[in-house]
């Protein structure tokens, strides 16, 4: 099977896709807001849609091939934007596409592409809806050019608003902050091995009285190992942000508020950071995601195991599942399948 869909149960399985559409690697799976619907991209140039009945059987609503290599990324809008996609490949072309509506079956047309970029785009992630119809792009050459549609209604036409440069190396993934009533961040990541120990993660501030996104110090977020993936946590607090970067392990840091930034509009805010946790059971982790209230975080390795950690107490994080594609069933004893705690970390907070 390509992929399968699990729940916080060990071994639950609720099923497997064993005939799909694509016909090589599955690079991503991603879900709506709501969790009834998913797109997948592979390396075979197709993306397909898939909806979930009330039955909960998860049925092919469309499939179509894009791009002029493998179809590494694909995000959804919020819906509040319609049924919006956006694609991306190592042929250094985005796609956006949007479902034609009262067509059966579903027709997805491509209403903008980007062409900017000079090397293979890595990863793509739409804003919060609080902050317009807006797209993030990162390439090889770590380089983030941010996108705008300033009219929601006609997607053909979109706005360059920033170009970051947040490394000199390739930039493996990106995330936004949902935190409304803060000043909005961006983190970005590494996995280039030329890249210096201190150079493989790197947090943007959105300064909106100077309209620019400002680099805020790396000082006590610096990972040595390679950044596959990262992402903020969809629980909003007034008091800070919660990012997760998968560098090997999965370090938990907290970014709390300092300083109000009406204190000094044209400066950076200021944060305390403290890590928080370190996810750990030996094995290296390639993507993680949130649940949408953030109190579980679901990491898959690279040995194709796909693990969940659920928050507990006073910052104390549990394995409370885990799940192993029937192939490396055999590999099963290498794992360890006892639920394991860990502690909260008690090192010095780091300001900045």
């Amino acid at each position: 099977s390509l992929f399968s869909m699990s729940v916080a149960t060990d071994e639950q399985v609720l099923r497997t896709f064993d005939e799909m559409e694509h016909r090589d690697i599955v690079h991503q799976v991603v879900f709506d807001a709501y969790g009834r619907r998913m797109a997948t991209c592979s390396s075979d140039m197709h993306v397909c849609v898939w909806d979930r009945e009330d039955s909960g059987m998860w049925m092919k609503t469309s499939s179509w091939k894009i791009h002029g290599g493998p179809v590494w990324r694909v995000a959804w809008a919020h819906p509040e934007f319609g049924q919006v996609l956006a694609t991306s490949s190592n042929d250094r072309s985005v796609f956006v596409w949007e479902e034609s509506t009262g067509m059966t079956p579903a027709k997805w047309t491509k209403k903008a592409s980007f062409a900017d970029s000079r090397t293979a785009v890595t990863d793509i992630k739409f804003a919060p809806n609080f902050l317009g119809l807006q797209l993030a792009t990162a390439n090889s050459a770590g380089i983030i050019r941010l996108y705008e549609a300033p009219d929601i209604i006609d997607l053909s036409q979109w706005s360059l608003l920033h170009e970051l440069t947040p490394f000199y190396y390739r930039c493996s993934s990106i995330s936004w902050s949902n935190a409304q009533g803060l000043r909005p961040l961006m983190v970005a990541g590494c996995d280039d091995a030329d890249a210096k120990n201190q150079e493989k993660l790197a947090i943007y501030e959105l300064n909106e009285n100077v309209r620019k996104w400002v680099a805020l110090p790396r000082v006590g977020m610096a990972e040595v190992r390679a950044v596959h993936d990262v992402a903020f946590s969809p629980a909003v607090s007034m008091l800070g942000h919660v990012v997760a970067v998968a560098a090997g392990d999965v370090h938990l840091y907290n970014l709390t508020v300092r300083n109000a930034p009406s204190a000094r509009p044209a400066q950076p805010t200021s944060y305390m950071v403290q890590k928080i946790a370190v996810l750990s059971d030996g094995y290296k982790t390639w993507r993680l995601s949130w649940n949408v209230t953030g109190n579980a975080i679901t990491l898959c390795t690279a040995q194709g195991a796909i693990r969940v950690w659920k928050s507990m107490y006073l910052d104390e994080w549990k394995l409370v599942s885990t799940t192993i594609p029937s192939e490396r069933k055999d590999a099963k004893k290498k794992l360890a399948t006892e639920a394991k705690a860990v502690a909260p970390l008690h090192n010095p907070s780091v300001y900045y």
